[in-house]
């Protein structure tokens, strides 16, 4: 993990070292940035601030990989120069055997629900509007809901219809999914994450909104 030695840096824009912030630890050329999402979430903090500094970030690339072909399209359209890049292509190997813990808890969850949950994951943010769909559940009878996310304690209802696992291990989470009648997906702007990708290799179906990165 040294990369003042190493030949090429890969700087993760969703989380880095403050360190690239005021500094040029290498050569552009040596370093490759990964941007994730669109770059620019304008409901956390100001966009214009966020904007000027992942342009100062992207200055100190000499290489971009984007997530998706959606991904790329709002980079372009938000940044006036853009290094060269590629995209990369999610992918999810099948679904291994679970471990004792994962059964358990997959057994308790079908036992509560008669097997018959849907499910919704990640991190409790607006942008993914995991408390909307809470909200729904909430408000009408339409299922049972398994949320795997950190949904802060004022936003949790006593609701037996409505569980709250936390954040799970990605595999135990994509277990869970993978039991469910189908994974909610409203995201605004995340364009196919892994937890889609593996919902599609496990043949779970997935409920999108009517505009966002998944369509």
């Amino acid at each position: 993990f040294d990369f003042f030695n190493s030949d090429l840096h890969l700087i993760n824009a969703g989380f880095y070292s403050p360190i690239w912030r005021y500094f040029s630890l290498k050569k552009k050329e040596q370093v490759i940035l990964r941007l994730d999402g669109i770059g620019i979430d304008s409901e956390v903090g100001n966009s214009v601030l966020i904007k000027k500094e992942m342009s100062r970030l992207i200055s100190k690339c000499g290489f971009l990989i984007y997530q998706s072909k959606f991904c790329r399209s709002c980079f372009k359209d938000i940044f006036d120069s853009l290094p060269d890049g590629r995209i990369i292509v999610n992918g999810a190997k099948k679904l291994s055997i679970p471990n004792s813990f994962t059964k358990n808890l997959i057994m308790k969850l079908n036992i509560k629900f008669k097997g018959n949950f849907f499910a919704i994951a990640g991190r409790f943010t607006e942008r993914k509007r995991i408390r909307h769909v809470i909200d729904q559940f909430q408000e009408s009878e339409i299922g049972n809901l398994v949320v795997l996310s950190n949904v802060p304690e004022k936003y949790k209802y006593k609701n037996n219809r409505i569980l709250y696992l936390g954040m799970l291990e990605p595999l135990i989470a994509r277990h869970i999914i993978a039991n469910s009648k189908a994974l909610i997906h409203f995201d605004r702007y995340d364009w196919c994450p892994n937890l889609v990708v593996g919902a599609i290799q496990d043949k779970i179906p997935i409920i999108c909104s009517n505009f966002g990165g998944t369509p």
